[in-house]
């Protein structure tokens, strides 16, 4: 047996009627909705999808029931209806459609019970399962009210529901956020609520939706003329965008949500000179005044039945922050101080505080600019990032592919060769003659004397980096296996990361350079030496490799010139060169065939540098004969 259940009548109506007659129509709805919250849950979804009068009864007692209850039926009355509401949405199969996309039903719930926490979790939970549905009553509100708000027809009590949804539900905000007819209204109203409830609808969705936020924020910026100027200034001074930047700290849109407020505030009127030398004049105690009230007739507009002196108490009681006292009094939770006074109070009796006049610093620091500020990129803008590349834009190859070709096209080496600057760094004989393949002369006898050379331990590199390559060196030697890739995840490779604090790849790539480049092997293996030579206070000495004249003769056959003798006399040419006997010339004509044999080899490889050297020499000594 199903029950018809008439529809709640409106405001007009109520009042018309006597109290006794009201009452009894107030306790038949409760006698209905007590039997239909009763019925077993396998008989609850047919007895509401076969009556449609209780859905009509649910939506028009949320669009005519007022939040104030004056007797206890009727509180009785509003929770039933809530329980009911609560059962029909989780008990029947499917969520009646007429329900959720009707825009009583967003606006109802918010204003008779946007104070209770079971609402705000029953419209999370129908935004995360009926999404699509929820998104089109979402937009039939705004459709039915935008207008309205535009045209400045709406109601206090509406505008404050509305303003109060989008704190319960604030993906209810996201959604009317979302499109260009948020800035539209906004512009076309005459005064400043529609930039309120916008404003309103932005810090809200910020809590679930950045990305509708900030589209929202670049479409503030395409609209032009006046009417840009307008909201951009209302939304400064309401505090809108200030309270973006700080809910957008320490999150990935920070930096997005920083442009857009600098750009934002840029488009907010600029005041004249004559009002900047008067706003100097004007008493910071007046400013403070200024910044209470408009905190005050922010809350009013959210609560309009609540007087200036209980939101001044509540304002002082909990700091000033409009969203404590906010978020307190929705959910009821009021300092006992501030719960007992009188919520229709005008004044507040007890007296204003308004904080001290901060001192003003005595220095700042400098603010830097350059020609880059407020470009695409410094904005963070989708256009800017879009063109971001990682590395060359045209590069397919990573670098796996490239460390795996053994063949290089002749073309690429011709081009490296082509890239390498002669005269880049100034070349030196003691260091650079083992990386020119021998084309240097290291026996050119510019100084006889023998250079120590001490080599700077760990030079280029910090020496926890050259303990990590010594280990590195001593296992390649030892275990070259230990570099390979198949050994990835293995107890010793493990172990080796957390030695080095090398990744995979950095300990693979490590080994695969050193086994292309064998002059690095050699280099790294003389850097780990020297560095065990000067750890022991020793120098290493580069050891003089030139051919010099007596460093393999005896000492009998020590002589001068070709014939043993002083100047170009002496003895005939012969076989015989050297020497003053038979025995010792033996052993000299030895000694220089050796060294011919080198100078040979040397005239070859080094052409005719040692050839002008020893010129040189030549002419020095002439130089100082005539003093001798």
């Amino acid at each position: 047996m199903s029950i018809s259940i008439a529809p709640f009548p409106s405001a007009g109506i109520r009042t018309s009627l006597p109290a006794s007659e009201w009452a009894s129509i107030t306790s038949v709805f409760l006698t209905a909705t007590s039997h239909l919250l009763q019925l077993p849950a396998a008989k609850f979804p047919a007895a509401i999808t076969s009556n449609h009068s209780v859905l009509s009864f649910i939506l028009s007692y949320l669009a005519h029931a007022t939040p104030e209850a004056t007797t206890n039926a009727e509180t009785h009355l509003r929770r039933k209806v809530f329980q009911l509401l609560h059962r029909i949405l989780h008990e029947t199969p499917k969520p009646p459609k007429e329900l959720l996309e009707s825009d009583r039903f967003f606006l109802g719930l918010a204003r008779l019970y946007g104070k209770s926490s079971a609402c705000r979790a029953l419209l999370k939970e129908l935004w995360t399962k009926q999404e699509p549905a929820m998104t089109i009553g979402a937009g039939k509100l705004k459709a039915h009210l935008g207008p309205q708000l535009a045209a400045g027809l709406l109601t206090n009590e509406t505008v404050a529901a509305l303003c109060r949804l989008f704190m319960v539900s604030p993906e209810t905000a996201a959604a009317w956020c979302a499109g260009e007819e948020l800035w539209e209204v906004a512009a076309e109203a005459e005064d400043k609520t529609a930039i309120k409830v916008a404003g309103r609808a932005v810090l809200e969705a910020a809590k679930v939706n950045w990305s509708v936020v900030t589209d929202a924020l670049f479409a503030l910026l395409s609209v032009s003329g006046r009417q840009q100027k307008a909201l951009a200034e209302g939304l400064v001074k309401f505090g809108v965008v200030e309270r973006l930047q700080i809910m957008a700290k320490n999150t990935e849109v920070e930096g997005r949500v920083a442009g857009i407020a600098e750009r934002v505030k840029d488009i907010e009127v600029k005041r004249s000179k004559a009002k900047e030398k008067g706003a100097a004049n004007i008493d910071w105690r007046q400013e403070a005044r200024v910044e209470l009230d408009s905190k005050i007739a922010a809350i009013q507009e959210l609560f309009p039945d609540l007087g200036a002196g209980f939101v001044t108490a509540a304002l002082q009681a909990l700091g000033g922050d409009v969203e404590a006292v906010t978020s307190a009094l929705l959910e009821d939770n009021l300092p006992p101080g501030v719960a007992s006074l009188d919520r229709q109070l005008q004044e507040s009796n007890s007296p204003l505080k308004i904080p001290t006049q901060p001192e003003a610093s005595s220095s700042s620091l400098p603010l830097r600019h350059n020609v880059y500020d407020n470009d695409a990129l410094d904005l963070m803008l989708p256009s800017a990032s879009s063109r971001l590349t990682l590395g060359r834009r045209t590069q397919k190859e990573t670098a796996d592919t490239l460390l795996s070709k053994h063949d290089l096209p002749k073309s690429a080496i011709f081009s490296a060769l082509a890239a390498i600057d002669l005269d880049e760094d100034e070349h030196d004989d003691t260091y650079d003659a083992a990386d020119v393949g021998g084309a240097v002369d290291s026996t050119s006898p510019e100084d006889d004397r023998e250079r120590p050379v001490a080599v700077a331990a760990g030079a280029g590199s910090s020496a926890m980096d050259l303990e990590i390559e010594k280990k590195l060196f001593n296992l390649w030697k030892s275990l070259p296996g230990s570099f390979a890739r198949s050994v990835r995840g293995t107890k010793d490779r493990m172990g080796l990361k957390a030695e080095t604090g090398w990744t995979d790849e950095a300990i693979e790539g490590w080994a695969i350079m050193l086994k292309r480049e064998p002059q690095r092997e050699r280099r790294l293996e003389q850097r780990l030496k020297d560095v065990e030579i000067s750890a022991v206070g020793a120098q290493n000495v580069i050891e003089n490799t030139r051919w010099r004249e007596g460093d393999e003769e005896t000492p009998a056959g020590r002589g001068r010139g070709r014939g043993g003798h002083r100047g170009r006399g002496g003895r005939p040419r012969g076989d015989r060169r050297g020497g003053d006997g038979g025995g010792e010339s033996s052993a000299a004509g030895g000694d220089t065939s050796r060294g011919r044999g080198r100078k040979e080899v040397n005239k070859g490889r080094v052409a005719n540098h040692s050839r002008k050297n020893q010129r040189a020499k030549k002419v020095g000594r002439g130089a100082f004969m005539g003093g001798e």
